[in-house]
C-alpha cells in the first residue's frame, strides 16, 4: 500500500523545476533576530540528549541519523515514507507555510541532512544556520553575562574549597556569601537566554495534510542510479559524465575501519574521497570553508560542473549531504545525495566493492 500511494504522490507532484537549486544559508545575525517570531521554526539537528543540554529556546528536536536508522528505506529514494513523514511532521507541529532554521550543536554535518530531509517533501522555506547553536550564544549579550558570572561562580567555589581545607572560617564564610550573590544573578538572567537546556516542548498543534507533502527528488538518489553511475566510471574514467564523491574518513572509504551493522568495508568503485570536514571551517566556527577555499578543493579533485554527481556517507543523511551542501552554494546544478549511503551499499552482496588496495 505504501509503495502504491508513493508511486502515486510522485508522479503527480514532484517537478524538478519547482525547486530553487542552491542551498539557503542564513547568517547569525539575521537568525537571532527571528528567534520567537510567529511562523519561524528553529529545528535542532542534535540527538536528543544534546538538545536536552542545550537548544535554541523553543526550538524542535529532529535527529535524522537515529529516524533514519530506526526507519531504513522503506521507499527510495526518500528517507521516510510520505505517510510516516506526515505522521511525525504533524507529531511536531510542524506546518508546510513555516520558515525552517535548521541548526546543530557542533559543526558535524547532521543539520544539513535535516535539510535535505525536509526538502525532500517540499519545504522550500528552509534555511541553515551558519555556525550552529554557538554561534546564537556568541551575539547574546545574556548569554555573555551570563558566562561571565558563571566563571565567577566556579572560581569561587575553588577558593571556598581551599579555605575550608586551610580552616579559614571568616574566609570561607565570606566567600561562599559571595558565590550566593552570583548564583542569584544568573538566575535572573537565566530566564532570557537564546540557548536554555530541557525536554522538548511543543507548543503549536500541526494542520499539516498529507497532500502537503510535495515529493521532491531533485537531489536524492538511490543505488540503482550510483551503480549506473559506478559502472560508466569505471569504464570511461575521466570522460564519464558521472562522479561519485565518499564523504566520510579516510579509515572508512579504505576500508579499515568496521562499522555495526554493515556487512562489508570499503567504498563504490570509482569513488573520490573528499572528507566532510574538509569544507568546514572549524577555526572560525562556520558551517563552510569560504567559497574560494571549497572551490579549490573541489578543483583539486578535478569535480566539474557539467557532471552528475553524486554523493554519500555511511547512511547518506550526514556528512554525504554536508559535501552535496557545499557543491550546491558553489553553483554546482546536478548534485544528488545517495539517501542509502554505505549502508544500503555495504550490505547488498550483489553490489561491488572496492578497497584500499583495490583503488
Amino acid at each position: 500500500m505504501k509503495s502504491l500511494f508513493y508511486i502515486i504522490v510522485v508522479f503527480i507532484l514532484v517537478s524538478d523545476t519547482l525547486f530553487a537549486s542552491t542551498i539557503k544559508l542564513i547568517k547569525p545575525n539575521q537568525a537571532i533576530r527571528l528567534i520567537g517570531k510567529s511562523n519561524v521554526v528553529f529545528v535542532s539537528s542534535d540527538t536528543k540528549h544534546e538538545y536536552e543540554q542545550e537548544h535554541i529556546v523553543n526550538a524542535l528536536n529532529i535527529y535524522m541519523n537515529q529516524k533514519y536508522l530506526n526507519k531504513r528505506l522503506s521507499c527510495p529514494p526518500l528517507y521516510y515514507c510520505p505517510e510516516d513523514m506526515h505522521k511525525y511532521l504533524e507529531k511536531k507541529g510542524i506546518n508546510s507555510n513555516q520558515t525552517l532554521i535548521v541548526y546543530e550543536r557542533q559543526l558535524d554535518a547532521n543539520a544539513t541532512g535535516v535539510y535535505s530531509f525536509l526538502e525532500s517533501f517540499g519545504f522550500e522555506e528552509i534555511y541553515l544556520l551558519d555556525g550552529g547553536l554557538n554561534a546564537i550564544k556568541s551575539l547574546d549579550p545574556n548569554q555573555k553575562l551570563f558566562n561571565t558570572l558563571h566563571d565567577e561562580y566556579i572560581s569561587l567555589k575553588e577558593q571556598i574549597a581551599i579555605a575550608k581545607k586551610s580552616h579559614e572560617t571568616k574566609k570561607e564564610q565570606s566567600l561562599t556569601s559571595d558565590t550566593e550573590g552570583i548564583f542569584a544573578k544568573m538566575r535572573i538572567i537565566q530566564p532570557n537566554l537564546l540557548v536554555r537546556d530541557g525536554d522538548e516542548k511543543i507548543i503549536n498543534t500541526s494542520s499539516l495534510k498529507l497532500s502537503d507533502l510535495k515529493i521532491n527528488l531533485t537531489y536524492i538518489t538511490d543505488s540503482y542510479d550510483v551503480k549506473r553511475a559506478s559502472e560508466d566510471i569505471q569504464k570511461d574514467a575521466n570522460k564519464s559524465q558521472y562522479i561519485i564523491i565518499d564523504a566520510r574518513s579516510t579509515a572508512e572509504f579504505q576500508g579499515r575501519k568496521k562499522l555495526e551493522g554493515i556487512v562489508r568495508s570499503g567504498h563504490i568503485p570509482g569513488a573520490i574521497h573528499i572528507a566532510s570536514t574538509e569544507i568546514t571551517d572549524f577555526i572560525n566556527k562556520r558551517s563552510f570553508q569560504t567559497i574560494e577555499r571549497m572551490q579549490k578543493i573541489f578543483d583539486q579533485e578535478n569535480i566539474k560542473k557539467d557532471k552528475t554527481i553524486y554523493t554519500y556517507s555511511n547512511y547518506g543523511i550526514g556528512r554525504g549531504a554536508h559535501i552535496a551542501a557545499a557543491l550546491r552554494l558553489l553553483g554546482y546544478k546536478n548534485v544528488k545525495i545517495f539517501t542509502g549511503g554505505w549502508s544500503s551499499w555495504g550490505n547488498d552482496t550483489s553490489l561491488a566493492i572496492a578497497k584500499e588496495d583495490t583503488i
